[in-house]
């Protein structure tokens, strides 16, 4: 999955103007190499490096530092310096927690607009059976990208934006976690099968339920990271 399609699917459409040297360009090539390791979790920069590093000005950088300070991406340290966040198990699980909470509300409003008469699930069930057609193709970058597509669409589809856009900032914060499954082909089955579960329910007649449903993909999802992390710890220690 490439940087750009990744921001796409976890920002809201036309949320974002973006220009060769805005505070939110500058945010995402710098969140980007986060994400993507070419700045290595608990590395020291500062705004003067980061600003010769992507050719930008101060100003902007300063701002998009900011940003990503909020978000806990970068860490402030002694000083004028900074460092890159070091990934741990308690993050992970703060986040999750909360991103638990926020997609079991996307998923009842959703419900509720269905309901309603709001809006009607064929682009979802299309999305959805694309999805579930890749799962031969053993794809794990494909595969996590058509599920950044479902939560996307369901984030446009519930109609509060409130919800959406602190989601939005937990899930920029969480992406370094959830680029530890692109490799682990089983746990990209089970997002399918968890996906198509929620889908089904958005059709009936228990809010509850789909707001349940939601909140044990993440929780799925959580575990899945925990034991991931806690593998990758493993592994540094015993080669540091």
């Amino acid at each position: 999955m490439n940087g750009q399609s990744t921001i796409r699917y976890l920002y809201s459409p036309n949320n974002h103007n973006v220009g060769s040297n805005t505070s939110e360009s500058v945010f995402q090539q710098i969140w980007l190499a986060i994400v993507n390791g070419e700045l290595a979790p608990g590395s020291s920069v500062t705004e003067e490096s980061l600003a010769k590093r992507f050719h930008v000005s101060r100003t902007p950088m300063r701002e998009a530092v900011q940003r990503l300070i909020g978000i806990g991406l970068i860490e402030r340290s002694r000083g004028r310096s900074m460092r890159v966040f070091q990934p741990t198990v308690r993050s992970m699980v703060n986040l999750t927690s909360t991103r638990e909470r926020l997609e079991g509300l996307v998923g009842w409003h959703v419900w509720d607009r269905v309901q309603r008469g709001e809006i009607m699930l064929d682009d979802l069930t299309t999305l959805y059976e694309r999805h579930k057609n890749l799962v031969s193709t053993k794809d794990p970058i494909l595969m996590l990208e058509m599920g950044l597509q479902f939560h996307q669409l369901l984030r446009n589809l519930c109609g509060n934006e409130v919800v959406v856009v602190i989601l939005e900032q937990v899930l920029l914060a969480l992406e370094p976690y959830r680029q530890l499954v692109r490799m682990h082909v089983e746990r990209c089955n089970d997002i399918v099968k968890e996906h198509g579960k929620v889908l089904e329910l958005l059709a009936g007649d228990d809010g509850d339920a789909v707001e349940s449903a939601m909140r044990e993909h993440i929780a799925e999802a959580r575990e899945f990271y925990r034991s991931c992390l806690v593998e990758l710890i493993h592994d540094e220690a015993a080669t540091g």
